[in-house]
C-alpha cells in the first residue's frame, strides 16, 4: 500500500472505520476542531459527529470544494482537513491540490479517505498534496466482501518538525524501551514519527489490530485488484449509459458522463486510461417504492451495503448507511429517498442488464408519474 498510494509508511488496521477513527483520535484532542466534508460515508459522519464530539472536539461540516468556506472555518485550533476522494454516494470529487495548498498554508495536515479510488488504481492523492490516505480495505482491496481491514499510509509531506505546538503528541516525549532523555518520536523518526505514534498509542492500545487471517486475504486480494478494477470500470460505464436510455429510469448520476457537475475534476485528478470509478447511483420513475421492489426483484445481484466487491451489488442508503442522519443531514450529503447505490462486479455485462431487465419487468406495476425533477438528479 506505501508503494501503491506513494507513502512513506503505512499501519494496517481492523477495519475502515478503526482506520479513520483512529487517525482522527491521534490528531485532535478536546477544545480542537476538524473541517470534514458533507460527502462522507454515513459511518464516517456518524464518528465525526458523535464520537468526536463526546471527546470534546468540534466537527465543522462542509462542502470542501467550497474553499472560502473551508478558509473561513480554519483557526489555531483546527488539526486537519478531512475529505473523500468520491464522496459517497453522492459521488463529489475532491478539489485536492487546493485544499491541500489551504491545510498545508494552515500548517495541518490533509487527510483523504481514498476507499472509493481503489488503493491508487483510480487516483493517487498523495501526487495532489494529501497527507494522510485512509482506505477501506474491504472493499477493493479485498474485493470479495469477506474480510474487514482499513489501512493508513503516510504520505512523508506533513511538515510535524514545525508544527510542535499544535501537534505536542509528536515531540516532548521519550523514545524506545531505553528511555533515553531528550529524544522523542519526531528527532528519533523524522517523518516516520506520526505512524509510530499511531501504532504504539492506538493501534496497539486499541486493541484496533488486523487479524493475521485477515491480512493474509486482504494480501491476495491485492494481487487481481488493477484486473478486477478494469472490468468493473468498463461495466460500470456500460450499464451507466444502459440505464439513461431506458425509459424507467428517471436519473443517473456517474463521473463518466461529461454532465457530471466535477466530470472535470475526475479527469484532472484520475489516472488516464482508467476510468471513472466503477459504482453509479440512480433513481427509477416510480420512486423508492419502486426502488424497494426492485432490489427485492434481482436474482444475479446482491442486496448489501457494500462497495468494491466482485459480484454486482446494490443498496439504498436512505434506509441503511445514512439512517441515522435527520432529513436535512441526509439533503446536504446528497443522500435521496429514491437513491440505489450500484458497485459493479465482474460478472459479464450482459448478464448484469439481463438481471436488470427481468427485475425491472417484475417492478412496472409501481410506476408512478412524477411531478418536476427526481430527487436524485439535483
Amino acid at each position: 500500500m506505501v508503494a501503491l498510494e506513494d507513502g512513506v509508511d503505512a499501519v494496517s488496521l481492523a477495519s475502515g472505520a478503526a482506520a479513520t477513527l483512529t487517525v482522527a483520535m491521534s490528531l485532535a484532542r478536546v477544545g480542537d476542531n476538524v473541517i470534514v466534508s458533507n460527502f462522507t460515508h454515513g459511518g464516517t459522519f456518524h464518528q465525526f459527529k458523535l464520537i468526536m464530539a463526546q471527546m470534546g472536539v468540534e466537527s465543522r461540516f462542509c462542502n470542501t470544494n467550497d474553499l472560502e468556506r473551508v478558509r473561513s472555518l480554519l483557526d489555531e485550533r483546527t488539526k486537519f482537513i478531512f475529505t473523500e476522494t468520491i464522496g459517497n454516494p453522492k459521488f463529489s470529487v475532491a478539489d485536492l491540490e487546493p485544499l491541500a495548498e489551504i491545510a498545508h498554508g494552515a500548517q495541518i495536515p490533509l487527510v483523504v479517505d481514498a476507499t472509493f479510488t481503489a488503493a491508487g488504481y483510480f487516483c493517487q492523492p498523495a501526487r495532489w498534496g494529501a497527507d494522510i490516505i485512509i482506505h477501506s480495505a474491504t472493499k477493493w482491496i479485498g474485493g470479495h466482501g469477506t474480510t474487514l481491514g482499513g489501512v493508513v499510509i503516510e504520505t512523508g509531506r506533513s511538515d510535524w518538525q514545525s508544527n510542535v505546538a499544535r501537534f505536542p503528541q509528536l515531540h516532548g516525549r521519550e523514545f524506545g524501551s531505553d528511555k533515553v532523555v531528550g529524544t522523542n518520536l519526531y528527532t528519533a523518526l523524522g517523518s516516520r514519527a506520526y505512524m509510530q505514534m499511531l501504532k504504539w498509542d492506538f493501534m496497539r492500545d486499541t486493541g484496533a489490530c488486523l487479524a493475521a487471517p485477515s491480512a493474509q486475504q486482504l494480501c491476495i486480494g491485492l494481487e487481481t485488484l488493477p484486473l478486477r478494477c478494469e472490468r468493473q470500470t468498463n461495466n460500470a460505464d456500460q450499464l451507466a449509459r444502459w440505464l439513461r436510455a431506458h425509459s424507467r429510469v428517471a436519473w443517473v448520476r456517474y463521473l463518466g458522463f461529461e454532465d457530471h457537475p466535477d466530470h472535470a475534476l475526475a479527469k484532472k485528478y484520475f489516472t488516464p486510461g482508467h476510468g471513472f470509478g466503477s459504482v453509479l447511483t440512480f433513481g427509477l420513475k416510480g420512486g423508492a417504492a419502486e426502488g424497494f421492489a426492485l432490489i427485492d426483484a434481482f436474482k444475479l445481484i446482491t442486496n448489501t451495503p457494500n462497495v468494491g466487491d466482485a459480484k454486482t451489488i446494490i443498496g439504498h442508503h436512505w434506509s441503511t448507511t445514512h439512517k441515522q442522519c435527520s432529513p436535512e443531514e441526509m439533503e446536504n450529503m446528497g443522500v435521496y429517498e429514491d437513491l440505489l447505490r450500484l458497485s459493479l462486479g465482474i460478472e459479464h455485462i450482459s448478464d448484469i442488464v439481463r438481471d436488470f431487465e427481468q427485475a425491472l419487468g417484475q417492478t412496472s406495476h409501481l410506476v408512478a408519474k412524477q411531478d418536476g425533477a427526481p430527487l436524485g438528479s439535483l
